[in-house]
């Protein structure tokens, strides 16, 4: 039974017992409390200090409701077509809580402003992702406090279960029991997910902005399962929560466009993967993190905001370092439209090829961390029968089905580079003109 609380400025009261106090009480889960969930989103919007502590709690909070929700709907479903008893139901939602508890352990200084500088992974010749440093972590950390603490003796719970529903059914996860277990795997991470849902809420708020606010109550009113295209269930909303849907997905686009995708914001991720560049090949030899095995889990956690605010303060974090000290941070010079013409993009690129050496770094929305993927979610009728085929949710809004992914490109120059990259920009204007090329707009 609960029998801790704390106080959340997005959800109230979030509750969790013994065991998973002792989860969080370890110290690889403290260290969340010293990485910012938005990078230094604070030199923009000064509220913006929130850690991926307070977000790792949200997002257990949400998952929960979320799982109660669905077997409170679907519970005959679940127990009559999918073999579940009440023990069952009790375990695997002790797994989803664990898990969206431990979903983001993985994650870097500065979070996804430091991703560009994992190693690649072998198998796949791509980088590591967070979430593979979440499931080793889970696996090689946290395996005594998820298997020993008495209060694991009711659910018999493997810290490759929690890792499971982070990372998906690779290695050690293709049980039949976990197989079966990847119903909930979306409440973790998906277009529905806990961690969205909370992260979009905890962000507006603390940037002090109003972009990020849907209403999670509808959501968690309507939310249900149903059936994809091959008849597996899925995580899905039921058509009277279809409004509900859309507000979640226009809230996102626009914390994405104001928000993630700030000009000054994108800046000051540029400085810091060139911090964690510099203090990373003078700690290895080269500008990567450790492996995200048994042996390098343990270095890689020694990695966290604070030490590398420390080589910023004492002027050890090289040029970049200093950008940020002084606040003094590349400046944008050119943009396209949020969703540049084929124009717009060979513009952009004849003025990047115009400047040279003064282009500092180059943006690109399409490549940023909170990139805006397909945005159908599923809706399914509401008539209680279980889970049933539905439609895309562009189906319902116009809104949705008109939007469009954001591809903005921005050209950032130094700023002492500012006036000269201006010159030379007005420059090429005149001289396209003077050959009756087309202007900026």
């Amino acid at each position: 039974m609960p029998n801790h609380f704390v106080r959340d400025p997005v959800h109230g009261f979030i509750e969790f017992d013994d065991w998973e106090s002792s989860i969080i009480n370890n110290q690889a889960f403290q260290r969340l409390r010293r990485i910012r969930q938005l990078a230094l989103t604070e030199f923009v919007s000064p509220g913006a200090t929130h850690t991926r502590f307070e977000h790792a709690l949200g997002t257990m909070h949400v998952a929960t409701r979320m799982f109660d929700a669905i077997v409170s709907r679907q519970g005959d479903y679940l127990r009559n077509e999918r073999g579940y008893r009440e023990a069952g139901i009790q375990r695997d939602r002790q797994i989803v809580r664990l898990a969206a508890l431990l979903h983001d352990v993985g994650h870097s200084p500065f979070s996804n402003s430091g991703e560009t500088l994992f190693p690649t992974n072998p198998q796949s010749g791509e980088r590591y992702h967070h979430e593979e440093y979440s499931a080793s972590i889970i696996e090689n950390v946290f395996k005594d406090a998820i298997e020993e603490h008495p209060g694991h003796a009711n659910y018999e719970i493997k810290a490759t279960d929690v890792a499971g529903l982070v990372i998906g059914p690779t290695g050690d996860h293709q049980s039949p029991s976990f197989l079966r277990r990847l119903i909930w795997r979306p409440l973790v991470t998906s277009q529905l997910d806990a961690d969205r849902c909370d992260y979009l809420l905890r962000d507006s708020l603390h940037s002090g902005v109003s972009y990020g606010r849907y209403d999670l109550d509808r959501i968690l009113a309507t939310i249900s399962l149903g059936l994809n295209e091959t008849d597996d269930p899925v995580v899905a909303i039921e058509e009277g929560g279809w409004h509900a849907a859309e507000g979640l997905i226009i809230a996102r686009y626009s914390m994405f466009t104001q928000v993630y995708f700030h000009h000054t914001r994108q800046a000051l991720d540029h400085h810091v993967e060139g911090i964690l560049s510099f203090l990373l090949a003078e700690k290895y030899g080269k500008p990567e993190f450790p492996l995200p095995d048994a042996e390098g889990i343990k270095d890689y956690l020694e990695w966290e905001d604070w030490r590398v605010l420390g080589k910023v303060s004492t002027g050890d974090a090289g040029c970049h370092g200093v950008a940020i000290k002084e606040r003094n941070p590349y400046r944008p010079v050119w943009n396209t439209t949020e969703t540049p013409t084929d124009e717009e993009i060979q513009r952009i690129e004849r003025i990047t090829e115009e400047l040279g050496d003064l282009v500092g770094f180059e943006s690109d929305a399409s490549k940023s961390w909170y990139y805006l993927d397909d945005q159908d979610l599923l809706i399914v009728p509401d008539d209680g029968t279980g889970p049933q085929r539905g439609k895309p949710l562009s189906a319902f809004s116009s809104i949705v089905r008109n939007m469009r992914p954001v591809a903005q490109r921005r050209i950032y120059v130094k700023p002492s580079d500012r006036e000269a990259a201006k010159a030379k920009i007005e420059e090429l204007q005149i001289k396209e003109w003077l050959k009756g090329g087309v202007n900026n707009g």
